[in-house]
């Protein structure tokens, strides 16, 4: 009978370790590999990326004539001591029927446009400084050839803080990979192939007339970092398999670690033709801690924010308290996980406010073709429940 059970006992620690990876490698969270690339792209900005259309009816209607063109720039710069993201896009887009529809629009955004450097140290910890554009956008839009719109919307704001938040996905996914492949997963290696993972968006990026070589060249380097390079093409079937997929997400956009920064915040809005000017400005107070609980079978990013501003638009002073923390559970068998939130905000904006809110989501893959999930949120006017998943039927 003990036999039996000392068999079972070891058959589970076995499949247990199959199917579940180790999140051991804290020494390697705070990997940072250096990396600088940008592109531009660009295409027709009419529906189905159409640059020119010209309608001339038959039946004695107007003849409309449109124009579109819409461009995107994404730039990704990091080392150890400073990063810079910045995503814009441009559009242009002109209507006319040469009798009584005129439209002229064009629009600039940037809805991620942040500069990080870590070279201060402060209080003998290592500091931060940041500034961020994010979501400054411009549009130009007329109906008449004599009038036109001008519309500015410039939020800025700026922070100093200390210590540092890493983001930890390509180690925990290097260790994946050496799961499935059964390769080596030593402290040497899993750096080697977190570093390769950090390099994929770079890897990826030149601008080549047969993109096939640049994706073969990225998954070879995987392959080597793993230390099977005989073995890229098991590499490039496991990664684009739905089991890998699935894994995988367990382990997307976590973080480790902790920072504290405090700044100002000015958000300005104008329509210079109206004219208007609105701003929204105060200081803003911010940490979060990232890290590990129950024997690293449970992630937290524990976030707590107090704002104070002023609004000329509302004329509204305000204060603000708002804590959530995100977790995300990972249970033995690799075939689910659980997200949740819970959240509170209290504070004072034209009169006392507090909400308490709080969300489960669990994913669950029942094979490689059939996924599903199921979710609930509690708040104190509402009471959600939803399901729902994806499943290939032929």
């Amino acid at each position: 009978m003990m036999k039996k059970m000392f068999l079972m006992l070891m058959l589970l620690m076995i499949s247990v370790s199959l199917s579940s990876i180790s999140l051991t490698h804290e020494p390697l969270y705070d990997i940072v590999v250096p990396m600088r690339y940008d592109s531009l792209r660009a295409s027709g900005g009419l529906w189905s990326d159409n640059l020119l259309r010209l309608n001339i009816p038959f039946d004695g209607g107007n003849t409309v004539f449109e124009f579109g063109i819409e461009g995107n720039y994404r730039y990704r710069m990091q080392d150890e001591t400073e990063r810079m993201f910045l995503d814009a896009a441009a559009s242009i887009n002109y209507w006319n029927n040469f009798s009584t529809w005129y439209n002229f629009d064009f629009a600039v955004n940037a809805p991620n446009a942040r500069y990080t450097s870590y070279s201060l140290e402060l209080a003998g910890m290592p500091g931060f400084y940041e500034i961020s554009l994010s979501g400054t956008s411009l549009d130009i839009s007329s109906t008449t050839a004599a009038a036109f719109t001008l519309g500015i919307d410039l939020p800025v704001s700026a922070y100093v803080g200390v210590g540092r938040l890493y983001w930890i996905t390509p180690v925990l996914e290097a260790q994946l990979l050496a799961k499935h492949l059964r390769a080596p997963a030593d402290r040497e290696t899993i750096r080697r192939t977190a570093e390769t993972l950090q390099l994929r968006g770079q890897k990826l990026n030149p601008m080549t007339d047969n993109h096939a070589e640049v994706q073969l060249q990225y998954y070879q380097d995987l392959a080597d970092a793993l230390g099977v390079g005989d073995r890229v093409s098991e590499v490039i079937l496991i990664t684009h398999s739905q089991e890998f997929s699935f894994e995988r997400t367990r382990y997307s956009g976590l973080s480790y670690g902790w920072e504290a920064k405090a700044g100002l915040f000015a958000d300005m809005s104008t329509v210079l033709t109206d004219p208007s000017f609105d701003i929204d400005v105060g200081p803003q107070v911010r940490a979060q801690f990232a890290g590990f609980l129950m024997d690293t079978m449970l992630h937290y990013l524990a976030t707590g924010t107090l704002t104070a501003g002023y609004d000329t638009n509302t004329e509204n002073f305000r204060v603000i308290l708002d804590g959530s923390a995100d977790f995300r559970y990972f249970p033995a068998d690799w075939r689910w996980y659980v997200d949740g939130t819970p959240s509170i905000m209290i504070g004072y904006d034209d009169g006392f406010e507090f909400d308490l809110d709080a969300t489960v989501r669990a994913n669950y893959m029942i094979n490689p073709n059939f996924t599903v999930f199921a979710g609930t949120s509690l708040g104190f006017s509402r009471f959600n429940i939803n399901t729902g998943g994806s499943i290939r039927i032929w």
